[in-house]
């Protein structure tokens, strides 16, 4: 009996060692999944205007042979055609500045207009079958009609950007349902202009300035959502163009818009999850500068629109799975109790180059430059960046961009005066400088000596990366009544000199303003009583304008209620429309899309948007109202039915407005549906975790019963 004991004991014993075995095998395979890369196959495009060049590159799209089709944009205003290799099949002229192109499954191309504010469809050699749209904020118009994408069943989904929507059609243009409205709730948008669809309905959305990824049902129930500002894994920094592949996996181009800054191809699950990505900025072999659009095959191959290198590359998917290593426990060191001190060196450079702040600055800002110099008594300094000379730029310029440095000749040079104590400062104005968005790197040099003369200078650099400015608002309440207050409260970046200018009009009243912002750029303005008082009712469309900090003056300015485009020199030059009066030209949200894509186009906006609705009294008393009869006639007017206004004039009038008497009070509704749903999701989670353990504990027990016989 003890000995059977004993084996029995020994037996439990290795089967117990068995299964730790098994199940840390599991636990090693499970943490080694296959890596995904991917690989350049082959490029092709120029800038240019003859076939096979592009000039300001939007838009791709694959049909169902592979073949890949381009929208080239404004001057060329073409649709190209291409093999999968990149041999020129065709070209057509679909008229209207063109942005985006998406294919159907039988070969039809529906094209984006943002001239006309259309959506074309042609046939695959570029015959015109029909098209829909025009300009406005209604069922079946636009405001810059971003990006376009077809299901399986011919359904056009339209990124209306500027209308901070999305829209349904048919084939043939039938409006069908559209979702969104300008904010950063779920659903909400601010600039979408990206959309693709799966195989399965869902519609996908590259929430530009939200930044970040919104999944929604074919009629546009919100999914869920991804992405959030920044450089990392699964954040974006500008996100553009999004694609699909048949397995549902999701493709998005991210770009900051400078040349050596983000610009990549990010790679999700259907579900947000971070899969791969690749790309650096510059101009070889799998780098972009500005990729927009982005497609895939059948085969699953990415095409990516790579705007400014005016180019398609084409990628190739790549698997590559690890070995599964245990990584050993490493044996403890003796530590030295003294550092021996050969073992740091230490070392001060001749020239040495500082700057105020972390390094990111916005246009317009001023910027300190500062360091040492123990070699000689001027340090001098030049730049190199985006549209900067290749050898260098006269950073104490106006327009460096044309002044380059010259080596050995020092009043080329921003000389700086190096002090006593071997220290030199110096305070770069960014307003007064001609500079796009983008990195800069600032030379200090001991010595008037250029880029391609710096073997035996002594010098230092630093990069500084300079943003667009930007002007963001909120507006409280999103709904007022009459004889509200409206408070639009936001920041502004870039230090506007001029202010922000506010645009505000509907269809039945038009007026601009000015407000400064203090010293932060932080602002306020308000619209009292005695204005909203006066407002009509209805929808209302709000533009900040924050000039350009380089052109230090507004480019669009209100004059004689006309709306006009400086010229460069500062004077009137473009009539743009009839902002003011009866008889203006545009309302509404349509002469909110004229003020801002007319040019000249360096004028920054963001949009908001309030309604206005008749005031309304609430009684709690009585509970039932008295009969009214013809014969009976009231001697007062109740106080609680109507308000007087009275004005002084030459002629005193007296004016009375009945408002709505409400004498029951809506139930307030709640989130509890929210909640409750979101508990149903996670204990769904949590179940679906449960039933997977569960498999993996019975593949265990299915497996020890097969080696040892076990019933």
């Amino acid at each position: 009996m003890s000995n059977n004991f004993m084996q029995g004991k020994s037996i439990v014993k290795n089967s117990v060692k068995v299964i730790l075995c098994i199940f840390l095998f599991f636990v090693i395979m499970q943490g080694v999944q296959a890596a995904e890369t991917y690989t350049f196959v082959t490029k092709w495009g120029t800038r240019g205007y003859q076939e096979g060049q592009f000039d300001e590159l939007h838009g791709i799209a694959v049909d169902s042979s592979g073949n890949v089709y381009v929208a080239g944009g404004y001057p060329m205003d073409l649709i190209q055609k291409f093999s999968s290799t990149g041999i020129f099949l065709t070209k057509w002229t679909p008229g209207g500045y063109h942005m985006a192109i998406a294919v159907d499954s039988s070969g039809n191309a529906y094209v984006t207009d943002f001239t006309n504010q259309q959506i074309r469809k042609f046939s695959s050699t570029g015959t015109l079958l029909t098209k829909w749209g025009s300009l406005g904020s209604g069922d079946g118009q636009f405001r810059n009609p971003w990006d376009v994408a077809v299901d399986s069943s011919g359904n056009v989904y339209v990124a209306d950007s500027k209308n901070h929507q999305i829209q349904k059609f048919s084939s043939t243009g039938t409006f069908l349902t559209k979702w969104g409205s300008l904010g950063s709730g779920d659903g909400q948008f601010n600039l979408p202009i990206g959309v693709a669809v799966d195989s399965s309905g869902n519609v996908y959305v590259a929430d530009n300035r939200n930044q970040r990824i919104q999944k929604f049902s074919s009629t546009g129930t919100f999914l869920m959502k991804w992405g959030t500002s920044g450089s990392g894994d699964g954040q974006f920094s500008n996100p553009m163009g999004v694609a699909v592949d048949s397995s549902g996996n999701v493709y998005v181009t991210d770009t900051d818009n400078t040349e050596i800054g983000i610009n990549r191809i990010q790679k999700f699950s259907s579900t947000g999850t971070f899969l791969t990505k690749w790309g650096t900025g510059g101009s070889g072999d799998g780098q972009f500068f500005q990729p927009i659009g982005v497609a895939v095959d059948s085969s699953g191959n990415v095409y990516v629109a790579d705007s400014l290198n005016y180019r398609i590359q084409k990628f190739a998917p790549q698997t590559v799975t690890p070995t599964a290593t245990l990584t050993p426990t490493p044996t403890p060191t003796t530590v030295p109790t003294t550092i021996p001190t050969t073992a740091i060196t230490t070392g001060t450079p001749a020239v040495t180059i500082l700057t105020s702040g972390t390094g990111n600055y916005y246009l317009g800002d001023d910027i300190t430059f500062y360091g040492t110099n123990t070699d000689t008594r001027n340090t001098y300094l030049f730049l190199t960046g985006p549209n900067m000379k290749p050898l260098g730029s006269q950073i104490q310029t106006e327009f460096p961009r044309i002044y380059s440095v010259t080596d050995g000749v020092a009043s080329t040079f921003q000389s700086v005066d190096v002090g006593l104590d071997n220290t030199w400062s110096w305070k770069w104005s960014t307003l007064t400088t001609q500079l796009d968005p983008g990195s800069y790197i600032i030379y200090a040099v001991s010595t008037p000596n250029d880029v391609g003369h710096l073997t035996t200078a002594k010098y230092s650099r630093i990069e500084v990366n300079l943003l667009k400015p930007y002007v963001s608002a909120t507006v409280s309440p999103s709904i007022i009544k009459k004889e509200d207050t409206l408070r639009i409260t936001g920041t502004a970046t870039g230090h506007p000199s001029q202010g922000i200018a506010i645009w505000i009009m509907s269809e039945d009243y038009a007026n601009r303003y000015t407000v400064n912002p203090d010293s932060t750029g932080a602002f306020s303005w308000v619209l009292d009583s005695s204005i909203t008082n006066t407002l009509p009712v209805g929808t209302y469309y709000v533009l900040l304008q924050l000039p350009y900090p380089t052109a230090n003056a507004f480019q669009k300015v209100l004059i004689d209620d006309w709306v006009w485009g400086l010229l460069p020199d500062g004077n009137a030059g473009i009539k743009i429309i009839k902002f003011i009066g009866s008889d203006r030209t545009v309302k509404g949200a349509e002469a909110a899309a004229a003020i801002m894509q007319a040019g000249p186009h360096n004028d920054i906006f963001t949009e908001l948007q309030f309604s206005v609705e008749n005031s309304t009294v609430t009684t709690s008393s009585p509970t039932t109202l008295p009969t009214a009869t013809i014969t009976t006639v009231p001697t007062t007017i109740p106080t609680t039915q109507y308000t007087t206004a009275i004005t002084t004039s030459p002629t005193t009038t007296i004016t009375t407005r009945q408002t709505t008497v409400v004498t029951t009070v809506p139930t307030p509704t709640t989130d509890n549906d929210a909640k409750i749903a979101a508990l149903e999701k996670q204990l769904a989670e949590q179940k679906q975790k449960i039933e997977e353990q569960g498999n993996l504990l019975n593949q265990i027990t299915n497996f020890l019963r097969n080696i040892f016989g076990w019933k």
